[in-house]
């Protein structure tokens, strides 16, 4: 069994997160993972540090982008590539994680040991924590812990429902590729740019590909989420919310959002 780790990096090597992001990688990458990130349409140095781990071969595959794409569009781009390069199964596992988060526990080898275990769980992740080295709870945003819990049981709402956590969890290989996780084309022009995307369009489209399959996350493994200090990210954080909160059709919140980039 394998692991494909997938990330999509944005502007994160100013604020220190991206950084802490590789180190972390380098730490739990094990023998059988394979590790890919796109930059997309950086404007800080993050290009360089990530050559930095490209060099000393923590990552394994590096798309650099020169504009923004969207983090959908993007994180296709970065998918199809690493399939591309790498053979894979479809038991192996992929894990998406934001390239602001430091990852804790060997999320790598647990995920393994879940999907191994219950073969009707399709959805694993991890607790996020905002606080370094602590974990702390986000009552709102994450399956109960510690239990298989049936997709049918916790969808709600798109935006803020029950769900997962959108930056760190994994999935079979076949399931994700089933999913089609990254909708690249909901917004105007053929962008997409909803915040949420990768995390509510997930829960949604789980439900409707089959309602016996179970999600899982284990109480004891958990993230570092740090807080925003981009203040242009807290700037478009806030626009989407507005938009979020006052229009319903999600075609019509990314025709807001479309010229806005993805952060995370």
């Amino acid at each position: 069994m394998k692991s494909l780790i997938i990330c999509c990096n944005y502007n994160e090597e100013k604020t220190g997160n991206l950084e802490r992001t590789l180190k972390a990688l380098q730490e739990n990458k094990l023998e059988n993972t394979l590790i890919g990130i796109i930059d997309n349409g950086s404007k800080d140095k993050s290009n360089l540090l990530i050559n930095e781990y490209v060099q000393n071969k923590t990552i394994d595959g590096f798309i650099s982008s020169s504009k923004n794409l969207g983090k959908p569009k993007a994180m296709n781009a970065l998918f199809k590539y690493m399939l591309g390069a790498y053979k894979f199964y479809n038991d192996d596992i992929c894990i998406h994680i934001d390239s602001d988060i430091m990852m804790y526990n060997n999320f790598i080898k647990e995920s393994e040991h879940v999907f191994l275990t219950y073969k009707d769980c399709y959805l694993f992740f991890s607790l996020g924590s905002s606080k370094l080295n602590e974990i702390e709870y986000d009552n709102g945003h994450f399956f109960k812990p510690d239990e298989l819990i049936k997709v049918n049981e916790i969808y709600g709402k798109i935006q803020r429902g029950p769900g997962i956590q959108g930056a760190l969890w994994s999935m079979p290989l076949n399931s994700f590729m089933k999913v089609k996780l990254y909708r690249e084309n909901n917004g105007k022009n053929g962008t997409s740019a909803i915040y949420g995307g990768d995390d509510g369009f997930l829960v949604y489209d789980l439900f409707n590909l089959d309602k016996n399959k179970f999600a899982y996350t284990n109480l004891n493994l958990y993230h570092y989420h740090p807080p925003v200090l981009d203040l242009a990210y807290k700037e478009w954080k806030a626009e989407q919310n507005n938009y979020a909160g006052a229009i319903t059709k999600t075609s019509e919140i990314n025709e807001k959002l479309a010229t806005k980039g993805f952060y995370d």
